[in-house]
């Protein structure tokens, strides 16, 4: 009995992100949502207490997961520390292996919660990580005084920024993206030592 639960469940899950990233919360149908997994609506109440309680189903765990990895991505090393006297390749293969290991697994409900989340209680949270991406940058530029930058360019530079973390996640199956996330990661990591150097 409990194996068909969770096969309804998981199916239901997989419709509603189908349905999600296709329409966005707000547009998704409910009823569209339980025709594709195959079961009623009546029935999707023994899951689910609403539309918006399977969203978050869906996003809490990377929404969590991303939150953690904003506040705590520099708090194991110095980027500092890692430049003396090491080269390049050693270096870029130290920083890599590093994001690599401190990455979440992250899947489709990141792009769900920057893409897909208007009308939900997580609508607030691509303005909410663009402002702290980009704060992120500001401190960087400030603590480094790098003045051939504009300031204004740290919104442009955290929109790329998360919009390319949305793309790995949308496009790349999960083989590849651990690896595609810290190749981006590492370049905005290049882009800025260059910046502080220059």
């Amino acid at each position: 009995m409990q194996i068909k639960k969770d096969t309804m469940k998981n199916a239901l899950l997989a419709s509603a992100e189908n349905q999600f990233l296709l329409k966005g919360f707000d547009k998704a149908s409910l009823r569209q949502i339980v025709k594709e997994a195959g079961t009623t609506i009546g029935n999707f109440y023994n899951y689910f207490d609403s539309k918006e309680a399977l969203f978050e189903s869906l996003v809490k765990r990377d929404y969590d997961s991303f939150v953690w990895f904003i506040q705590n991505h520099e708090s194991e090393a110095s980027f500092e520390e890692l430049l003396k006297g090491i080269d390049r390749q050693t270096l870029k293969a130290m920083i890599k292996e590093l994001l690599i290991l401190k990455l979440p697994n992250f899947s489709k409900g990141l792009v769900l919660l920057f893409d897909s989340s208007h009308g939900t209680q997580y609508d607030h949270v691509k303005s909410m990580v663009l402002n702290e991406v980009k704060d992120h940058f500001l401190e960087h530029l400030n603590a480094y005084k790098v003045v051939t930058i504009s300031p204004d360019y740290a919104q442009i530079m955290a929109n790329q920024f998360v919009q390319g973390f949305v793309d790995i996640l949308r496009y790349y199956d999960q083989d590849q993206q651990k690896n595609l996330l810290a190749e981006h990661i590492l370049f905005y990591i290049y882009a800025a030592m260059a910046i502080i150097k220059s």
